[in-house]
């Protein structure tokens, strides 16, 4: 997985991205405290006049989570800010979550509108990027979705549990040693209770882009073995397989790569579930079929 920043607004690169907050009052705090493209503070006057709120008191309820904010202000921010669709999208479901926690703290809904933030927020946070000996230790393919399966509501750390799982294609043994080496590294951790869980700052991992790595090379061929076994194994309604052959100039190739890898980005960042207990895997290749001329 890549990553690919953007800045906040069009126009300058800030210190802050909607992504990095957890609920939508500490989002208005910061651009009120800490404004893009500006050297002091908004007053509640000035961020109420640019949002289009008809007071600053109400606005200040808001940020103090008194009061639940309107459609109106966000589509204000979003269209101020220039927020593109995953940004908007983030916002949006932060305002739903402060909605249901104003309303009832503690309810169904409200849990489920903070699990839906979070759910958007994981493949947002800055990524972990993995040296070349963490890369040698991780390098089969079933470390990953060790990773996955760890916050999943089901998770239970049983080898027998995991062996199944994951369709009794590595030994459960392997898989117990393999979450033991995810710990070791640091990309695991246990809570108060003693419970293996991602740690915060290893929520997403990746490779260096373009670097061949032996991680890269063995978990890529490993998956596409996998990917080879789904063709055969797999039922059509659970699972896509598609390919496309096409002429294209080697000058677009860097092009192409950076839409592809935002384009995974915003996949992730749509599908993935903090509620669900299956891992599925995305794989996507692109590459000459052609050789250069003599």
């Amino acid at each position: 997985m890549l990553d690919s920043p953007s800045p906040l607004t069009k126009d300058a690169p800030v210190a802050w991205d909607v992504f990095d907050f957890e609920t939508f009052e500490a989002l208005l705090a910061a651009l009120k405290g800490t404004p893009p493209k500006r050297r002091r503070p908004y007053s509640l006057a000035e961020l109420a006049d640019k949002t289009g709120y008809s007071s600053p008191r109400l606005l200040g309820m808001v940020i103090n989570g008194q009061r639940v904010p309107s459609s109106r202000l966000v589509g204000s921010l979003a269209t101020w800010l220039a927020w593109d669709r995953p940004r908007r999208e983030y916002v949006d479901a932060l305002v739903a979550a402060s909605r249901e926690r104003i309303k009832k703290p503690g309810s169904a809904a409200a849990l489920a509108a903070k699990a839906r933030v979070e759910s958007l927020r994981k493949y947002r946070t800055k990524p972990f990027v993995l040296d070349e000996a963490t890369e040698r230790i991780l390098s089969r393919w079933y470390y990953l979705p060790l990773k996955q399966l760890v916050d999943a509501p089901g998770f239970r750390e049983d080898g027998a549990w995991l062996a199944k799982h994951l369709r009794g294609r590595v030994p459960g043994a392997e898989l117990l040693a393999g979450l033991a080496s995810l710990e070791s590294l640091g990309i695991l951790e246990r809570d108060a209770k003693g419970g293996l869980r991602v740690s915060k700052s290893r929520q997403r991992v990746i490779t260096q882009p373009d670097r061949v790595s032996l991680l890269s090379r063995r978990n890529q061929v490993e998956m596409m073995q996998r990917a080879v076994e789904a063709l055969t194994e797999a039922k059509p309604e659970e699972r896509e397989f598609s390919a496309l052959t096409l002429r294209m100039s080697p000058s677009r190739l860097a092009e192409a790569k950076r839409e592809l890898r935002s384009f995974v980005e915003e996949f992730s960042a749509r599908y993935f579930s903090a509620e669900s207990d299956d891992v599925f895997q995305f794989n996507h290749q692109l590459f000459r079929l052609t050789a250069d001329d003599a």
